[in-house]
């Protein structure tokens, strides 16, 4: 992750115009505090790992990063968010941009896990509906179900990433192929014909949902890693822990087995400054005007602009497996939310009933 990260800061470094180098430029260059001294090189340097890889102790060049359109988002999130803790004045606190950073870069890393399966490889890009907290049914239950897309879409990428090494590597798409496939593997010696079996297993399983072999293979795969590979933290549970850790995913606890996007106020402050341009910190932006931003930038869903997301939810089929009246819990989980922004000091409500998301208002 912090090779990920670093990657994306790293972008366009030399550009003097990006906000997120100017901050982190001008925050450390005359901090000299024993906490800057810890993490300064964390952020500023790749990992020993990726020196290791490369065998030189020199920055990571801008030809070896592999772009997308997540991870442009990303890049974009980060400025605007650099840019806004310097309409704040808040640059100077070198902790509190810290903690602005590290906890916009936990929901950074998350969005890009859920989300790259659309970006790479076509597949559903899943909403993030936020529940405000206030107990409404409805709301509960449909981030629930967002929250279990997310984790089935990082699956499918597994699934996505298998069937192209695959395909790269067998040229017939039979079952006999496939099963030659699987014992030709490579596997820990110790435990080879188990582990072995159980693949072959799920292959004659996934043969009778699956026109192609090479696609049975590959979800063969996928369950394979999660049960043999990573059975004590696959991709989905590492998923869940960014989320809850960065304040986006709650009830907290390993009781509270049923997740959603329960957001905390500092981490819904820090995606809101992510895509708030200049002029909007500035002048403000209308609460439903900032919910069609965050939909169309991170596909997250406050409730502001209740038929559209409404629309997003059922084109998803969350409306279909809804109880009750969730349109109009959309819009009253948006004045909660509303209420919050006014409370951290990121909203206004006008006497009309209209109410402003900027930071100067």
């Amino acid at each position: 992750i912090g090779d990920f990260l670093y990657k994306v800061l790293k972008k366009k470094i030399n550009d003097i115009q990006s906000p997120i180098i100017e901050l982190l430029k001008s925050t450390w260059a005359k901090d000299n505090d024993d906490l800057t001294k810890l993490l300064k090189p964390i952020i500023t340097y790749p990992s020993d790992q990726a020196k290791r890889k490369t065998g030189v102790n020199s920055l990571i060049t801008d030809n070896e990063i592999e772009w997308n359109d997540a991870k442009q988002i990303i890049r974009d999130g980060f400025d605007k968010l650099a840019a806004n803790i310097v309409l704040r004045k808040e640059e100077n606190n070198s902790l509190l941009v810290l903690e602005r950073i590290v906890n916009f870069s936990l929901f950074a890393t998350f969005f890009y896990l859920i989300s790259c399966n659309y970006y790479l490889h076509n597949g559903k890009l899943p909403p993030l509906l936020i529940d405000s907290g206030v107990e409404l049914e409805s709301i509960k239950k449909a981030s629930e179900q967002t929250y279990i897309m997310a984790k089935k879409s990082i699956e499918d990428y597994v699934v996505n990433v298998s069937e192209k090494i695959i395909k790269a590597e067998l040229t017939a798409d039979t079952e006999k192929a496939c099963l030659d496939w699987i014992n030709d593997m490579v596997i820990d010696k110790d435990t080879d014909d188990s582990k072995r079996k159980a693949i072959i297993s799920y292959f004659n399983n996934f043969l009778l949902e699956e026109k192609s072999p090479k696609r049975a293979l590959a979800r063969s795969l996928q369950i394979a890693l999660y049960t043999l590979l990573y059975s004590n933290n696959t991709p989905s549970d590492f998923c869940r822990v960014l989320g809850v850790r960065g304040g986006l995913i709650g009830p907290r606890g390993n009781r509270a087995t049923r997740k959603r996007y329960l957001i905390n106020a500092f981490t819904l402050e820090n995606i809101t400054l992510s895509v708030l341009t200049e002029d909007d910190f500035k002048y403000g932006i209308e609460l439903k005007d900032l919910s069609r931003r965050l939909s169309d930038v991170y596909n997250i869903l406050l409730g502001a602009d209740s038929d559209y997301e409404y629309k997003i939810l059922e084109e998803n089929n969350i409306v279909q497996s809804t109880p009750g009246d969730l349109r109009g819990d959309l819009s009253l989980n948006a004045q909660n939310l509303a209420a919050i922004y006014i409370s951290i000091g990121l909203g206004k409500q006008y006497a009309d009933g209209v109410t402003l998301i900027g930071g100067e208002l």
